[in-house]
């Protein structure tokens, strides 16, 4: 990056928004090992020198992070250096300190912080190693809101950009206000599909028809979403899946949706129950998943009793196959999210 103070670019929010992605599941997954890699991606983040992570004695160094070059400064220029303390619950675990070779702004300043909070949840596991799996919780819910924020980011922010240029067309006179339906009607479409992938349809409707929507709503030509073409069939056919209690259907469900998310080409979904224990099983040539995503799940489902593995050609998910009471089955409720208003 160029370091001059007045060419030093500034990060943009897109790119604030991808970092403290990656960067809690990276702790989330690997804990203090993660360190270096963490502080190398806030210092390009925010274009700085140098990054460093001290202990709550101000003199331990935990991890840092520096350019490959020695940065190149006016002669009489001094450089910024910003300090965050790292907290949790009001203690002070450690300092990040940033050096950057011009001044900080606000969303530097708030990326900074957000790292400096997941950062806290991994100094404060080590004074309470019994505390680790709720901070690692707390981290993983924290990577799943990041992950939703930037698919909003990239489908909103696009399409909304279309509606202002078509709204100043019409400003303008150079086009009718007809012009504005369709960038209309393609923002509404991103929105509900942001809402649809937000809600659990294994709890309204069911596992079966869940799974089933996948093919309906994920399957075909997804090229406006940068992605190639998917075929998906889906085979859950076994009443017994609407009968699973509310946390195993909602962990096969998520499961699937995150086996497929990068997936193209021909896919098939399988679940069943035997005996005692769910079965699903995500097979594709073409997958290609989000590893820290799946090791999200793979943690709960532990949690849960089962297992979840990861193979070259698709996911296969075991989970003790407890069931809901006689009576409590959820009722199809139908699509009433894909109207043509909200």
């Amino acid at each position: 990056m160029t370091i001059g103070p007045s060419l030093a670019p500034r990060p943009s929010t897109r790119a604030a928004g991808s970092t403290l992605n990656a960067v809690v599941p990276l702790l989330a997954d690997q804990g203090r090992a993660a360190l270096p890699e963490v502080l190398q991606s806030m210092l390009a983040a925010v274009g700085a020198d140098h990054v460093l992570l001290r202990a709550s004695d101000a003199t331990t160094v935990l991890a840092q992070a520096r350019t490959a070059r020695p940065p190149r400064r006016a002669r009489g220029s001094t450089p910024w250096v910003l300090d965050i303390p790292v907290r949790c619950t009001g203690d002070l675990y450690g300092v990040l300190r940033v050096t950057a070779p011009r001044p900080f702004n606000d969303g530097d300043a708030t990326l900074l912080a957000a790292v400096a909070d997941a950062l806290a949840l991994l100094l404060a596991a080590d004074d309470a190693p019994h505390a680790w799996a709720a901070g690692r919780a707390v981290l993983d819910e924290e990577a799943e809101r990041a992950q939703v924020a930037a698919t909003l980011l990239d489908g909103m922010g696009e399409a909304l950009v279309s509606v202002r240029y078509a709204a100043e067309l019409v400003e303008a006179g150079r086009a009718a206000p007809a012009a504005l339906e369709e960038p209309v009607r393609a923002a509404l479409a991103v929105l509900r599909q942001a809402h649809r992938g937000l809600r659990a349809h294994a709890l309204e409707a069911g596992l079966r028809a869940a799974l089933h929507e996948l093919a309906e709503h994920w399957a075909g030509d997804r090229l406006d979403d940068g992605m190639s073409e998917l075929r998906l069939s889906v085979h859950a056919e076994d009443p017994r899946l609407d009968a699973l209690a509310p946390p195993v259907a909602v962990t096969v469900q998520r499961v699937a949706e995150a086996a497929l998310r990068g997936a193209s080409g021909q896919a098939v979904i399988r679940a069943f129950c035997t005996d005692q224990v769910v079965k699903l099983a995500v097979e594709s040539a073409e997958i290609a998943y989000d590893a820290s995503e799946l090791n999200r799940w793979a943690r709960r489902v532990l949690a849960l009793g089962g297992d979840l593995r990861v193979r070259p050609d698709g996911v296969e998910l075991s989970l003790p196959a407890e069931l809901r009471p006689e009576g409590s089955t959820p009722q199809r409720e139908g699509h009433h999210d894909d109207g043509t208003d909200l």
